[in-house]
């Protein structure tokens, strides 16, 4: 071989190596990159239950300054609306129990409000948006302090 084909076949050679080693590094910047953006999403997920976990907190909080102030928890008929308005004129009511109107989960599904033997309870239907299912959150049976 002469010198001006051992130089070009070390050329070559290189940008061979090189066209690898770049093909290698963008491979593993797209595999990390999604194993990142996967994780982010698995932060967002348990972002949005806690969040809708504390905002279950907040309606146990005020149905039981409610149900002292009042002698009862609010009926199903006016629901959680009694807890920022006293539409119904309910003795005692010394509101408004929260300071947000927030009607919908982190889903963006209405809050379901039921008295289960008498007992409040807030119900959200959780991830899948379907009441009744194993992913629903709720306050168990609110008591009273």
């Amino acid at each position: 071989m002469t010198t001006k084909q051992l130089s070009r076949h070390s050329l070559i050679r290189v940008s061979t190596t090189v066209i690898v080693v770049v093909i290698i590094a963008v491979s593993l910047y797209i595999f990390y990159a999604s194993q990142a953006f996967s994780g982010g999403e698995k932060y967002r997920k348990m972002a949005t239950q806690q969040h809708t976990e504390a905002m279950l907190n907040s309606f146990k909080t005020a149905i039981q300054q409610y149900t002292k102030d009042c002698g009862s928890p609010p009926s199903e008929i006016v629901g959680l609306s009694a807890l920022m308005i006293n539409s119904g004129g309910v003795s005692g009511w010394a509101g408004p129990y929260l300071k947000w109107k927030e009607d919908t989960d982190a889903w963006g599904t209405p809050y379901r409000y039921k008295l289960i033997d008498g007992k409040p309870v807030v119900i959200s239907a959780g991830p899948d948006k379907i009441f009744e299912t194993r992913d629903d959150l709720q306050t168990l049976g609110i008591g009273v302090r």
